[in-house]
């Protein structure tokens, strides 16, 4: 028995054209429109969902075109290459110095071929030059203590050196090369061009005048405590936090900084 009143929602008609799919407006069977989708109007509500819209568009086709986007994504992969490789030639060169290091090892560590590092650095010598370098942050330090009131000067020094070991941007970087300058009389020789190279020029000799002598004994005590606590890992200061540890050590670095240089 047919439902009264009930229109019939199933299939048409045998015979009669099917004028209600493409206007049914829950959209059951509606048939695609040829034509491309018309854009829902804007309440000004959502300003920003668009604009990364378009963005993303303008990128798929500038990638499509192979225009400037994909020069700046072989630029970015190229930058992250260049990080890796210096990351494990700082690890390899701490392990087994620059003698036992093998850019093969170094490569296949970070799953390159050996001709990839010879384009970034040269060979084994420049490779090593550049990883183990002393980070910029290193000379800034010494610079900004030297310029600190000379009551601070012990205290600002300990924290910017002290602070580079805590850094994860830094910290796997002094420990490599400290730990590689223990080792290796060359990885030692270069540190000690880079370190003691930068003292010597003008602008340090201005700030450190009269207390060259001071910061020497100032910086071996820090270097010390460095290496006791990050590649030691002495008990009595790993267990110290940072504040703790700068404190105590910025005590026995203004010491030696109390006493002027004298000639002769």
């Amino acid at each position: 028995m047919p439902n009264r009143g009930v229109p019939n929602r199933g299939m048409p008609s045998r015979g009669t054209p099917d004028h209600t799919r493409a206007e049914d407006p829950r959209g059951r069977g509606a048939a695609r429109s040829p034509g491309p989708p018309v854009p829902a109007r804007s309440t000004g509500d959502e300003p920003d969902r668009a604009a990364p819209s378009r963005v993303e568009t303008m990128v798929e086709m500038l990638d499509a075109q192979g225009v400037e986007v994909a020069t700046m994504r072989a630029a970015v992969r190229s930058e992250d290459n260049r990080e890796r490789i210096l990351a494990a030639a700082r690890s390899e060169f701490a392990q087994q110095g620059f003698r036992g290091a093998t850019l093969r090892a170094i490569a296949g560590e970070v799953g390159v071929d050996v001709a990839l590092i010879a384009h970034y650095f040269g060979n084994k010598l420049g490779l090593y030059t550049e990883a183990m370098t002393m980070p910029d942050r290193a000379h800034r330090v010494v610079a900004a203590a030297l310029t600190a009131p000379a009551e601070q000067t012990g205290e600002v020094l300990a924290r910017g050196y002290l602070s580079l070991w805590e850094d994860p941007e830094t910290g796997e970087a002094m420990c490599a090369i400290t730990h590689s300058s223990l080792t290796d009389p060359a990885a030692l020789e270069n540190m000690n061009e880079v370190m003691v190279g930068r003292m010597r020029e003008g602008e340090f000799l201005a700030l450190a005048e009269g207390r060259q002598r001071g910061l020497a004994l100032a910086m071996t005590g820090l270097l010390g405590a460095a290496i006791a606590r990050h590649i030691v890992k002495a008990p009595s200061l790993t267990c110290l936090d940072f504040e703790d540890f700068v404190r105590r050590s910025a005590v026995a670095a203004q010491a030696p900084l109390d006493i002027p240089d004298q000639d002769g």
